[in-house]
């Protein structure tokens, strides 16, 4: 790759994108800077570049972000299901392309510093707080799916009803944890305790039970 001539603005603005997000990469800051890999982390390893927070953190904020933008109203019975989820799966598309992280968080040139490492910091925390609310909107969709299924009584072998939930749930259950390593965000719930928070399905036909949570 020919030398790029990058000034030391540019370089100030790199290194807090690069510091302030656990994702970005010397490969993101090299796109950026239409330079080399090698280049970006020789200068890295030059000036003492050092990453000012861990993914966990990140995701910890992004899983309170989301908590205010998806509400979760708790289901007792089948009965009760239908009017909480029914307006939320008419809307959520369940065959969506993968969504993949735009890294790094843009930063206006002459930005000072302690703005643009919050800026930066905020940045990774919405991203991956947009893609927890795509996810929890999605299972509430799949539940309504569930609900919707086993509303119509036994117009449906139990047997077709699981299968088409099951079907339904399995090509989320895919797409999202492929989302959540391309974000960093692989312990759902509480990133501090793995595979906790992680949507599950009940089915029960027992009349006044409990068919999901």
């Amino acid at each position: 790759m020919a030398r790029v001539s990058i000034s030391k603005e540019q370089w100030r603005i790199a290194r807090i994108q690069w510091e302030g997000d656990p994702l970005v990469s010397y490969a993101d800051i090299a796109e950026q800077l239409t330079t080399s890999r090698q280049a970006v982390k020789q200068h890295a390893d030059r000036n003492g570049w050092q990453k000012k927070i861990d993914a966990a953190a990140v995701a910890e904020k992004a899983h309170i972000a989301a908590d205010a933008k998806v509400s979760y109203v708790p289901v007792g019975t089948p009965e009760q299901a239908p009017s909480v989820y029914v307006e939320t799966a008419e809307n959520v598309d369940l065959s969506r392309a993968p969504m993949r992280p735009a890294l790094p968080t843009p930063v206006p040139a002459g930005t000072d510093s302690q703005t643009a490492s919050v800026m930066v910091e905020q940045g990774a925390v919405d991203m991956r707080a947009q893609v927890l609310a795509q996810h929890r909107t999605e299972w509430k969709a799949v539940r309504s799916k569930l609900y919707k299924l086993l509303k119509a009584g036994d117009s449906m072998p139990d047997g077709d009803t699981a299968r088409a939930v099951k079907a339904v749930a399995e090509s989320v259950k895919v797409l999202q944890e492929g989302e959540r390593k391309a974000y960093g965000l692989e312990a759902p719930g509480d990133p501090r305790n793995p595979g906790a928070g992680r949507p599950a399905i009940v089915i029960n036909r027992t009349k006044g039970k409990t068919i999901g949570r």
